[in-house]
């Protein structure tokens, strides 16, 4: 085999990152992320998330989730052409001591986003964009699905919570 031509180098690419925050009955979704976790489908320690996490469609259908991301897709509308798109899916954590999410992004989606259902001082972290998201009870961040993010061990007894999700590009097929 002949090998003609090797490259490999960084290059500039377009990616979005919006964080605020949104009135969420965080009750209601610790609750359903506490049972979630305890069913057979769960993800617990399977994935980029080293603690407990439900099944990766577990919200894709709930009336509370698809209200808020509503508002969400409006932002991004309002703000970044996307293209047509879709809710792939959604998933709810609980990080406790000791647990992290190991640095990854979410290619091949096209952008992603975090809901923190409480206050807490594990930090998402953007390396790309030298950029920390605190999670506090209602705080959103929505981003560029090929940025790496990640977080670092827990190192508190209290535990996180939150919901996260993907949006795909919509294909016919």
């Amino acid at each position: 085999m002949l090998v003609e031509k090797h490259i490999e180098r960084q290059i500039k690419r377009n990616a979005f990152l919006l964080s605020g925050k949104i009135n969420v009955d965080s009750n209601y979704f610790i609750n359903a992320i506490n049972e979630g976790v305890k069913t057979e489908h769960n993800l617990n320690f399977k994935t980029n998330i080293k603690d407990k996490m439900t099944s990766w469609n577990y919200f894709n259908h709930d009336p509370k989730f698809l209200e808020l991301l509503t508002r969400f897709i409006d932002l991004v509308d309002d703000n970044f052409d996307q293209g047509t798109y879709r809710l792939q899916e959604s998933w709810g954590f609980s990080m406790g001591f000791g647990g992290l999410t190991k640095f990854h992004n979410h290619a091949p989606s096209l952008w992603s986003g975090a809901l923190y259902l409480n206050d807490h001082n594990q930090t998402l972290d953007f390396p790309d964009l030298k950029e920390k998201i605190k999670p506090s009870e209602g705080r959103f961040v929505l981003f560029s699905s090929f940025l790496e993010h990640g977080c670092e061990r827990h190192r508190e007894e209290k535990v996180k919570y939150g919901v996260s999700f993907n949006m795909f590009s919509y294909s016919k097929s």
